[in-house]
């Protein structure tokens, strides 16, 4: 089985938009309990899902960014699948 990294820029914040559009052509998130095969993958320690960072207006006009770095549980899983 292939993995690949992608990184989306999703333009609505609708639930689980990323999860079921990769899932509706056939490469679910590795980790993704609720989208993929359970069985397999149950096998992986997280859901391989990282907002990295998002941006948006605050009611006063004000444009807030917050950026959180890849979590280490992230890194790991990433580095075992290579």
């Amino acid at each position: 089985m292939g993995y690949t990294l992608v990184r989306a820029y999703p333009l609505t914040g609708r639930r689980h938009q990323i999860r079921v559009h990769l899932y509706s052509i056939g490469h679910p998130i590795v980790g993704d309990l609720e989208y993929g095969d359970r069985e397999e993958q149950a096998k992986f320690p997280r859901l391989m899902l990282h907002a990295l960072e998002i941006e948006f207006n605050l009611p006063g006009g004000e444009r807030l960014k917050i950026e959180a770095s890849v979590p280490e549980s992230f890194e790991a899983v990433v580095k075992s699948l290579k």
